[in-house]
């Protein structure tokens, strides 16, 4: 009997370990969005981009919209789009803000990251390779434009434009809408509802699975502890207090190290990312005002 048991707990815990790696494939390898909307549908003037992320090895495409002034731009302002989107960020959605970012004088680099809509790659990495893609963005823009250079993140895009920024002094100032503020703390508390797993018995099997499986490091992704390198420059965090998918705690956490230099506008929207949505011009007021300030 004591045999029968043995066997039939190691089958158990067998099958418990093929569901976490199953789990945690899905969740880094999530199927790519189509690129379904153009600049051209806002009257945008754009050209099609390629470049390499800063690993050398991912490339990279994208749009990138010049001011619509005769003037120089005042800087280009890179998006970064969130977790399973691509550079529309459809339920945002980006081209809208990127219409009135690009009417007040900035020129806009809309891009895919990794394993999002046409760039390559196979793999999503919650921001642990991601940065790498937008300081390869900002090379091109060093590259090809130059002048000063301004991120727009939204959910996991802003936790990357935040570790990005960390390794990248020509980044003037962010705005980070809806992040988080450390993957592994929020894997603890949030995984579960994702997967629809136990919480005590699969969540610390799935993360410590993803290391050996597709090599994520998530200690590692920690915009927290980014925001001291981004420091004194200036981020603009928004956050919905209504938020499901990431509290407003994960953003209040990082304001609250620097308030002398960061700004938090606190929305009543109950829905993620959708303060756009909800406030259009108040918010496209706010990103304009914000990087305005830091152009001169």
């Amino acid at each position: 009997m004591i045999i029968v048991i043995s066997i039939i707990i190691i089958f158990v815990l067998i099958g418990c370990v093929f569901i976490a790696m199953y789990v945690g494939w899905q969740l880094t390898h999530p199927k790519k969005q189509l690129i379904l909307d153009s600049p051209l549908s806002y009257d945008l003037h754009h050209t099609n981009v390629e470049f390499k992320s800063r690993d050398q090895i991912t490339k990279l495409k994208g749009w990138f919209i010049p001011n619509h002034s005769t003037e120089p731009a005042k800087m280009t302002i890179i998006f970064v789009h969130g977790y399973t989107k691509n550079r529309e960020q459809d339920n945002f959605p980006f081209l809208c803000l990127a219409q009135s970012v690009v009417k007040a004088g900035y020129n806009v680099l809309l891009f895919d990251l990794r394993n999002s809509g046409d760039s390559s790659g196979s793999l999503t990495t919650l921001g642990q390779f991601e940065k790498y893609d937008v300081l390869g963005a900002i090379d091109w823009i060093q590259q090809n434009k130059k002048g000063k250079v301004g991120l727009l993140g939204v959910s996991m895009g802003a936790s990357t434009a935040i570790q990005a920024a960390a390794k990248e002094s020509s980044v003037t100032g962010i705005i980070a809408d809806s992040p988080y503020h450390d993957l592994k703390t929020y894997l603890r508390t949030n995984l579960a509802t994702w997967s629809n797993l136990p919480n005590f018995i699969f969540t610390p099997l799935i993360i410590n699975l993803l290391r050996p499986l597709v090599r994520i490091k998530p200690e590692e992704v920690s915009p927290i502890k980014s925001v001291d390198d981004v420091y004194p420059r200036p981020i603009l965090f928004i956050h919905s207090e209504g938020d499901q998918s990431i509290s407003y705690k994960e953003s209040e956490k990082m304001f609250n190290k620097h308030p002398d230099k960061f700004e938090f506008w606190k929305t009543k929207c109950g829905v993620h990312v959708r303060s756009f949505q909800q406030y259009p011009e108040e918010y496209t007021n706010k990103v304009i005002s914000f990087f305005n300030k830091i152009s001169d």
